[in-house]
């Protein structure tokens, strides 16, 4: 039986968008200002986005030319030869994500109550860690509806996603300074172990927030265009996402002394 090919350019855009950001984009910029020591962490957003969009271009041509539901799956199978080490290395890679990605949706969750926590101080962490085990579950359940559904859920959740960014960057320029947003330690660019190691940390919690860009492959059967879809929503959730984490990141910097 085939599958209902349902989910345009919009809908491919807001599953790999809200893959993408979910609440990590929020924590990451704290995480990557320690990491970095500074303003200069912005330098680690850039070059993650650069990296992430060499990826991202090598996931564009794959979801263009092997355009069926499986994502990764098919690209090693078919990478390694359906009859060959394929099927091996096709099979390890599912019983990877079948440990993984429980614990990515687990982490999701738990940023979820930890934010929620701000908004409701009285919440102890017994309540927290079962209010992220609801969330688990509300997602799975939203996740059994078809495919046209969920597209419409993801387009719902990118805009409330889209939109708390844009409120967050909106009211840090009203209280921005520009002092504080470009202060730069003595020798914040002087290279020495301690720039790169830096740099290099900044990097690596930036480009996993940004991981999720080819979300969109796993159900590329149920895409329409996928030749030509595909590949423009990867390319342009990982522009737009890391567009707007730069921004963020400035943003805070210049409004948290």
């Amino acid at each position: 039986m085939d599958l209902a090919r349902e989910l345009g350019f919009w809908e491919a855009l807001a599953i790999n968008i809200v893959s993408m950001v979910g609440g990590g984009i929020f924590v990451a910029i704290s995480l990557v200002l320690s990491a970095t020591g500074g303003p200069q962490a912005v330098v680690a957003w850039v070059l993650a986005l650069f990296i992430c969009l060499c990826d991202g271009i090598v996931w564009a041509e794959l979801a263009a030319a092997l355009p069926s539901t499986g994502g990764p799956y098919q690209y090693l199978r078919e990478g390694f030869g359906p009859n060959r080490w394929g099927r091996t290395v096709g099979f390890l890679f599912l019983w990877g994500s079948l440990f993984v990605m429980p614990l990515v949706a687990a982490s999701v969750a738990t940023t979820f109550a930890q934010f929620t926590r701000y908004l409701r101080p009285e919440l102890t962490a017994t309540q927290a860690k079962w209010l992220a085990a609801l969330i688990c579950v509300i997602a799975t359940a939203l996740l059994y509806r078809d495919i046209k559904s969920v597209g419409r859920l993801s387009i719902t959740f990118w805009i409330v996603v889209v939109g708390t960014a844009a409120w967050v960057i909106v009211v840090g320029l009203l209280h921005f300074d520009s002092r504080l947003a470009f202060d730069f330690p003595a020798r914040a660019f002087e290279p020495s172990k301690p720039f790169f190691a830096g740099l290099g940390a900044g990097a690596v919690i930036v480009a996993v927030t940004l991981g999720g860009y080819g979300t969109i492959c796993l159900c590329a059967g149920e895409t329409r265009n996928p030749e030509r879809v595909l590949p423009r929503s990867i390319v342009v959730s990982l522009l737009a996402v890391g567009l707007v984490g730069i921004a963020l990141s400035i943003v805070v910097t210049g409004v948290l002394p």
